[in-house]
């Protein structure tokens, strides 16, 4: 019965892991470098740059070493995550079940239940790798047996694999590898643990060598941010906070573990409680992350082992005591993890919550997750919108571009783009300098999702750079048109480390002036500074990309003569640009100019037939001929193609059923899109406006309040307000 009662634990949290199965943008920007070694040009993020875009060097290989064959980038890495996650499960299980069954069957579920340990056991990050890599460590420094040389070579390759994994997880393994050498005060001990480190150390002489520093770019740009400690660690408790709230037992299983060993206060259960207690300080002191629970599943694990050891010695109604308070706490996380279909990432007020901490799996789960409801095993889906820009960007043959979320984008753009990243994460340049004072895409992000919701004037994880005056026009020509000359002087360093010979003594130099300095740049946040696209075009006049969005911005600052002169340029210089197509559409039908809108969007849906935004413009041209069924229909698809499109849609329909006059269906609708889409003015708007016409002039009122609540700039409700009052 007790062997029963793990096998159904095994089985609920395989079943669990399976279903939730989902890899994320950050998951794609290692698979771009991936795919470019093995496509011959090296370990690297753009082709033309030695750039470490990656904080896991061993999961980078394994990744590799997988795609060489398969050339397939998301089953390829699931099927990866499934290996590493349920080898983890199974090292634990067999190793408990042989102290204790009902201890085993009671591990293995609280695992099940924690929230991020399941949401993490895929995601296409190293944290698969590192629960495996993590459960080995504890259970060799957890064995009761003696300590030799052997032991400490055997506990030393697996702390050195997880520093090669990720580099902050030697805080984890120190105290314990500080108390093994203690216990083995031997020369030979020492040159075990050396031995064991080696696979580390060689990256780590390869990435100096190659890329010019031992660091990966990410830490250059999440460290040199010019934001104060304090500031960050405010942030970094406010993440723990984040846990407590939606996913309680993962950060209790830390907690809990940590307690349970300091009472025991065996020697190396101590040491692990101190490796949780400094990997939980350093989260706190980088400001967290912005994926809810992601720095927090490997502390839990950790936790859960030593409750786990503790359990084994404890009575049996100590046992069910902990069993029961961890089911009950892990079901306030669980329902969410049994959650997938479409469905739900539909709520986007959801995806983001205060202070920037996302429900990572959740946000991208509808194109992204295994099990998401769309036909096919096609992931990331196409109708994923930065999916389609990058396809966009790989048809128009576009030379450069800018980006923000930059994994998706950068790996369908191919090795052939050139991928500047504001956040600086994959830019060597842009790493070195501070981030902006106040971020206005996050700001206007936020607006969106989350009405009424103060903005930070930063998120942690996406520290947004301001682009140097000239940056672009140097990327374009090759040459080094920085306007300022302490940025200009930085750039020939910078440029001569990840792109000279390696091994001329210039870049010697420059690399190990870049190691110790930025070269005299300024540290203060500057202001935020439009990108300007012109540098570009300037040099690159063919750059449809850039065009493009130098027409969104003239259309966001209300120049339409001047944006939509701008999507007639891009069309010209890139005619199977798909998404200027669909914008131009969406002009010239408000212009009345069916013919052309008809003809654009019939191109965009050829080029791209799984695009929701040309879905929907398509049904805004329907509705505008009348066809209320055939824009219905394609209303209808745009929401199943993107389910954060679903709110506006459905407020669209609720129109058509408006101008017949049939207020109970557009009510319906519009109720239906503001429970998806809060935080849009337009359809509460438009439930206000259905209300006012029943007389229900109350109703009215409130919906109107809630559309300026939404955005107090939005005159059409202020206006209908002023009418009612």
């Amino acid at each position: 019965m007790k062997r029963a009662v793990l096998v159904a634990a095994i089985a609920l949290y395989a079943v669990l892991v399976i279903r939730t199965s989902w890899v994320s943008d950050d998951a794609f920007i290692t698979l771009r470098v991936v795919d470019n070694a093995v496509h011959g040009f090296g370990p690297r993020w753009n082709v033309a740059e030695r750039v470490q875009a990656f904080t896991h060097p061993l999961w980078f290989l394994v990744l590799t070493a997988a795609y060489a064959v398969t050339r397939e980038p998301y089953q390829t890495t699931t099927v990866l995550c499934w290996l590493a996650s349920l080898a983890t499960i199974g090292l634990l299980a067999r190793a408990f079940a042989r102290r204790n069954l009902d201890v085993a069957a009671g591990l293995v579920g609280a695992l099940a239940l924690s929230r991020a340990y399941v949401d993490y056991s895929t995601s296409g990050l190293e944290n698969p790798l590192t629960h495996l890599l993590s459960a080995a460590f504890a259970l060799a420094v957890l064995d009761d047996g003696s300590w030799d040389e052997r032991r400490v070579f055997r506990a030393s390759l697996l702390a050195g694999l997880l520093t090669f994994n990720r580099m902050d997880a030697l805080l984890f393994t120190a105290p314990a590898l500080a108390l093994a050498f203690a216990k083995v005060r031997t020369r030979r001990a020492f040159v075990a643990a050396a031995l064991g480190f080696a696979p580390f150390l060689v990256w780590e002489i390869f990435a100096t060598i190659y890329y010019g520093s031992p660091w990966p770019n990410t830490a250059l740009a999440k460290l040199s941010t010019g934001i104060p400690p304090g500031e960050l660690a405010a942030q970094g408790g406010r993440y723990l906070a984040d846990a407590f709230r939606h996913d309680p037992l993962t950060p209790l299983l830390a907690l809990a573990g940590m307690t349970v060993a300091a009472k025991r206060r065996r020697p190396f259960e101590l040491a692990l409680a101190a490796g949780v207690l400094l990997s939980l300080l350093y989260v706190v002191k980088v400001g967290g992350d912005f994926m809810a629970g992601r720095f927090l599943a490997a502390p839990a694990l950790a936790g859960a082992i030593l409750l786990a050891s503790a359990a084994v010695d404890a009575t049996r109604r100590a046992r069910l005591g902990w069993a029961a308070a961890i089911a009950v706490v892990g079901a306030v996380g669980v329902l969410p993890t049994l959650s997938a279909g479409r469905e739900y990432a539909s709520r986007a007020m959801e995806l983001l919550r205060p202070h920037g901490i996302a429900d990572e799996r959740r946000f991208y789960f509808a194109s992204a997750g295994l099990f998401n409801g769309t036909p096919g095993w096609t992931r990331p889906t196409p109708s994923n919108r930065s999916v389609n820009k990058g396809v966009d960007l790989r048809r128009t043959r576009t030379a450069l571009a800018v980006e923000g979320a930059i994994g998706y984008v950068g790996y369908y753009a191919g090795p052939t783009v050139h991928v500047v990243d504001y956040h600086a994460l994959a830019d060597p340049l842009l790493a070195r300098l501070p981030m902006v004072a106040s971020d206005p895409f996050y700001a206007a992000f936020l607006r969106r999702v989350r009405p009424g919701e103060v903005a930070a004037p930063w998120r942690v994880g996406h520290f947004m750079r301001a682009l140097p005056a000239g940056y672009l026009a140097t990327l374009a020509s090759g040459e080094n048109r920085i306007a300022d000359p302490a940025v200009r002087a930085l750039w020939e360093r910078v440029a001569r480390v990840t792109r000279g010979p390696v091994w001329s003594g210039a870049r010697l130099r420059d690399m190990g002036v870049l190691l110790v300095s930025s070269a005299g740049v300024p540290r203060a946040r500057p202001p935020f500074t439009p990108i300007a696209w012109g540098e570009i075009t300037a040099v690159d006049p063919a750059n449809g990309e850039a065009v493009f969005q130098a027409a969104l911005d003239a259309l966001e600052a209300k120049q339409d003569s001047r944006g939509e002169a701008l999507l007639e340029s891009t069309l010209a210089v890139a005619p199977e640009h798909e998404r200027a197509m669909v914008r131009l559409a969406e002009i010239v039908i408000d212009r009345g100019d069916l013919a052309r809108a008809e003809s654009l969007v019939g191109r965009a849906r050829s080029l791209s037939p799984l695009d929701p935004a040309a879905a929907g413009v398509t049904g805004d041209l329907a509705r505008v001929r009348g066809e209320d069924e055939r824009a219905t229909a394609l209303y209808l698809e745009a929401a199943r193609l993107d389910p954060a499109v679903a709110g506006r849609m459905y407020g669209n329909i609720g129109i058509l059923h408006a101008v017949r006059a049939d207020w109970p269906a557009a009510l319906d609708w519009f109720g239906k899109a503001e429970r998806l889409s809060p935080g849009d003015p337009l359809t509460a708007y438009n439930t206000g406006s259905a209300y006012a016409r029943m007389g229900r002039r109350a109703d009215a009122r409130a919906a109107f309040e809630r559309a300026l609540a939404a955005d107090p700039r939005y005159e059409p409700a202020r206006r209908a307000l002023a009418m009612l009052n």
